[in-house]
């Protein structure tokens, strides 16, 4: 490799233009150099998945129901639940049945509404009243009060006809007298003989 002083010698043997152009090479390759070092480096830029602001993202609470639980259940009182929600699931909420309910009393499988009361019977209540043995007004049903379950206890009035007694009493405003039952689809004169004793307002 020539040294330094054998270069200066034979760039000063050169002429003046040829020794302008080496000159002008060795600046362009000193400024490329130059700014290829001091270029940053390209970064990769990586997206944020953020969460999605569409209906289909969004945790949406099913709207909610109250309904009392009365009677021979373990705990009684007000529960919240999905709106849509079965009996036997608010009766699992409150606890369960006691030892002493009488379970055939009521259609577990029905829905419920809100602002309800559910009313349990103990084994033994519901005979009573069915028979006829007791005519007292603490054993009657009241017509403008009870819900789908106490008016299935009536003889002959299953899920069908007391959501209809329901209905009517809705559209009607109530009952005004007990009466107003033969007003009610599928209630003819030999059931009516039978529920009215069992009824009041």
């Amino acid at each position: 490799m020539p040294s330094l002083s054998t270069l200066v010698q034979k760039f000063s043997a050169l002429d003046s233009k040829t020794r302008q152009r080496l000159f002008l090479l060795v600046l362009a390759i000193t400024c490329i150099v130059a700014w290829v070092a001091t270029t940053p480096t390209e970064e990769r830029v990586v997206p944020v998945s953020r969460p999605s602001s569409s209906a289909e993202g969004v945790d949406i609470q099913p709207e909610s129901i109250f309904v009392q639980v009365a009677g021979a259940v373990k705990h009684p009182g007000v529960y919240s639940a999905p709106k849509g929600a079965r009996l036997f699931e608010i009766i699992a909420l409150a606890g369960g049945f006691a030892s002493q309910a009488d379970q055939s009393s009521v259609n577990l499988a029905r829905t419920v509404e809100d602002g309800e009361q559910l009313s349990i019977l103990k084994i033994g209540k519901q005979g009573s009243v069915i028979s006829g043995a007791s005519n007292s007004a603490t054993s009657k049903i009241n017509l403008n009060r009870a819900n789908s379950s106490e008016l299935e206890s009536l003889p002959g009035v299953g899920p069908k006809l007391a959501g209809r007694i329901l209905d009517w009493r809705t559209t009607n405003g109530g009952f005004n007298h007990v009466a107003d039952l033969l007003e009610v689809g599928g209630i003819g004169d030999k059931l009516y003989a039978a529920i009215k004793p069992m009824v009041m307002l």
